[in-house]
C-alpha cells in the first residue's frame, strides 16, 4: 500500500509539463541557476495578493492556468506588435520555474513552452502566474505591475510591451 501511495505522490509531483521543463533544463544550468530577481518578484507578488492589489489566477492546476494564459497572451498581443520588431525573448514564470520563449516575427507572436535559454538568464522577463493573469484580465496594467514589483523587464523590452 505504501508503494502505491509513493508512486501516486511522485506522479502528482512530476506532472508531464513540469517534468518537460525540468528535462529541458538539463545541461543548460536552468536547474540550478534562476534569474537573480526571482525572489523579489515572488515576494512582491505574495505581498500584492495579500494586500488584495489583484486576485490569484483561477484554475485547478498550474498547467491548465498556464495553457490558458499563453493563449490569452497571444490573443492580447495580436495586431498590437510593430512589424519592424523582430527577435526572441524569454519569460520566466517564477512560481513554478518555467521558461517560455517569445518569438516575434513581422508583428506576429509565437510562444514556445519549455524553451530554456542557454547561458545568461538575466535577460528574461520575470513574472508570476498570478500577476500575468491579473495583467491579461485588466486587474492591473503594466505600469502598476512594475510599481508593485511583480514583473521584472530586461532593458530594451519595455517599449515592446507597452501594447
Amino acid at each position: 500500500m505504501k508503494s502505491i501511495i509513493t508512486i501516486a505522490a511522485i506522479t502528482a509531483l512530476f506532472s508531464s509539463s513540469l517534468f518537460a521543463c525540468v528535462m529541458d533544463g538539463v545541461g543548460t544550468g536552468a536547474l540550478y541557476t534562476v534569474p537573480k530577481q526571482t525572489f523579489s518578484v515572488q515576494l512582491a507578488t505574495h505581498n500584492a495578493l495579500k494586500e488584495q492589489k489583484f486576485s490569484a489566477a483561477r484554475g485547478a492546476r498550474y498547467d491548465q492556468k498556464m495553457m490558458m494564459l499563453v493563449y490569452q497572451l497571444k490573443q492580447h498581443m495580436q495586431g498590437k506588435l510593430d512589424p519592424a520588431i523582430q527577435g526572441s525573448w524569454y519569460l520566466f514564470e517564477t512560481s513554478e520555474g518555467h521558461y517560455l520563449r517569445l518569438d516575434i516575427n513581422e508583428g506576429e507572436l509565437d510562444i514556445k513552452q519549455h524553451e530554456v535559454p542557454a547561458g545568461d538568464v538575466e535577460d528574461a522577463i520575470l513574472i508570476d502566474v498570478d500577476a500575468l493573469a491579473a495583467i491579461l484580465q485588466n486587474q492591473i496594467n503594466l505600469e502598476q505591475a512594475k510599481q508593485l514589483g511583480v514583473i521584472h523587464l530586461p532593458q530594451g523590452i519595455e517599449g515592446l510591451l507597452q501594447s
